[in-house]
């Protein structure tokens, strides 16, 4: 299944709805925590990989150059 940044936004509205239990806030807190610390590692790795500075990498340039790299890493699957 591919997931998305867009219905993980709206999957953690859905939990934070959800204020009476404590499992869903966590859930939706750990969210949150984890898709910043994956936009930090990615705008690392990338910077590392020559693309350009990590700080002045934007998200949506991030979020191409990730996509450019699956769509060859599945090309490359095809192929074997």
């Amino acid at each position: 299944m591919n997931t998305y940044p867009a219905m993980n936004d709206k999957i953690i509205g859905i939990l934070r709805i959800n204020d009476d239990n404590l499992a869903c806030l966590y859930a939706a807190q750990r969210i949150e925590e984890l898709e910043k610390e994956n936009e930090w590692l990615k705008r690392r790795l990338l910077a590392a990989e020559g693309y350009g500075s990590w700080e002045t990498l934007s998200s949506q340039t991030v979020d191409d150059i990730v996509q450019n790299m699956k769509d060859a890493d599945t090309l490359h699957e095809e192929e074997v």
